[in-house]
């Protein structure tokens, strides 16, 4: 069996899978109290983190070198590096919007990806050595960012049912 005759179940469970965590993305936002969006005692601020994931999710969603080399941030002006802060705050419905559009993104990402991409070299030399490590990569970076997210809303005692083992309909319930 050669590449073009592999069955797309890999290109199905990876699309579930970061289905799932924007899923859990988008409830923990909704779920952050108000008074720990900006709160910086426990590191980064809420908001900061939550841009900062979604920077990188947008960012290593590029299909092409091309995208990546033209790639825009939503937020121009905005640092998305972790621990160096802009001093004014994001608002929420401002990172709500942001994780629509990555999750448009990447709806339109895994719409076009066949499985014989998964095994062209990476986008993001940095990431391994194929798409598909560079996904995983992906995955791994933005679930992080979700596990601290969820920790410092726990903190704050509010109860969170934000687990998702997959998404059938990947991204259906985003927005």
């Amino acid at each position: 069996m050669n590449n073009n005759e592999l069955p797309n179940d890999l290109i199905i469970a990876i699309d579930e899978q970061f289905g799932a965590a924007l899923a859990m993305m988008k409830e923990v936002i909704c779920k952050c109290p108000e008074h720990i969006w900006n709160e910086k005692s426990q590191g980064p601020p809420f908001w900061h983190i939550s841009y900062h994931a979604l920077y990188f999710l947008d960012l290593y969603l590029c299909f092409t070198k091309e995208e990546r080399e033209s790639f825009q941030p939503f937020f121009r002006d905005m640092s998305h590096r972790v621990g160096n802060t802009p001093k004014i705050p994001l608002e929420s419905y401002q990172v709500k919007e942001y994780l629509e559009k990555c999750s448009k993104k990447a709806r339109k990402y895994f719409s076009r990806l066949e499985i014989q991409d998964l095994y062209r070299p990476s986008v993001f030399e940095w990431h391994g050595t194929n798409i598909l490590s560079s996904l995983i990569y992906n995955l791994r970076h933005l679930m992080l960012h979700i596990g601290t997210l969820n920790y410092r809303v726990l903190r704050a005692d509010v109860a969170l049912d934000n687990w998702v083992s997959e998404k059938k309909n990947a991204f259906a319930d985003i927005n």
